[in-house]
């Protein structure tokens, strides 16, 4: 006897589910959700639908999801006993997986960067209002990571150049202080400050 389907009963409001829905493309864990299934009965049902393999996962068209759904209702339309129901679906079912569906290979989406294979050279007033470069600073903003790549790009164009330099790097080295020194220097300070301080006394007196 063949296991009976537990969403035949469903069948109508799974397909105006789907009828109404925008989503484009249905996972195994989108069915295993609309049809109430346990996931190994969700692997079972898309292996008779036509399925999409993208990377490690399997997807369902919409499309082909509503023509499935109504080549059962049309098998077994509502109304019809539930022992006509259960065989007239279980030659479907035996149809379909006969015939076999079909799996079309798609590679995951990329993102698409702005690559420019030979740079151009650009002016520091050239660069977009994201990058702000000053004396040894470089400011970049962005909103998406596409903003932040194109401007990365442009500051590549100008980075080597003298203009750059110019206003980028420090012109002057950084002097480096005698911890010695200073300390020569506060001795003698503090000798001004006693010698003030006597004259004062003296004065006073």
């Amino acid at each position: 006897m063949a296991r009976p389907v537990s969403w035949l009963q469903r069948a109508p409001a799974i397909l105006h589910a789907v009828t109404i829905s925008k989503r484009p493309r249905y996972g195994a864990l989108d069915i295993q959700n609309l049809f109430t299934l346990q996931p190994r009965r969700a692997q079972e049902l898309m292996k008779m639908l036509p399925r999409i393999e993208v990377g490690m996962a399997l997807q369902v068209s919409r499309e082909d999801l509503l023509a499935f759904l109504e080549r059962v209702l049309a098998a077994a339309p509502p109304g019809c006993g539930h022992h006509a129901a259960g065989e007239a679906i279980t030659g479907l079912f035996t149809q379909i997986l006969a015939a076999g569906a079909p799996v079309t290979r798609e590679q995951p989406a990329t993102p698409v960067w702005p690559v420019r294979l030979t740079p151009r050279a650009r002016s520091l007033a050239s660069l977009p209002e994201s990058i702000l470069v000053s004396r040894g600073y470089v400011h970049i903003s962005g909103r998406t990571r596409e903003e932040v790549a194109e401007a990365l790009l442009a500051l590549s164009e100008v980075i080597e150049g003298d203009e750059f330099a110019a206003r980028f790097e420090l012109s002057k080295p950084v002097q480096r202080v005698d911890p010695g020194a200073l300390e020569v220097r506060g001795m003698f300070a503090e000798l001004e400050q006693m010698e003030a301080a006597h004259a004062q006394a003296h004065a006073a007196a």
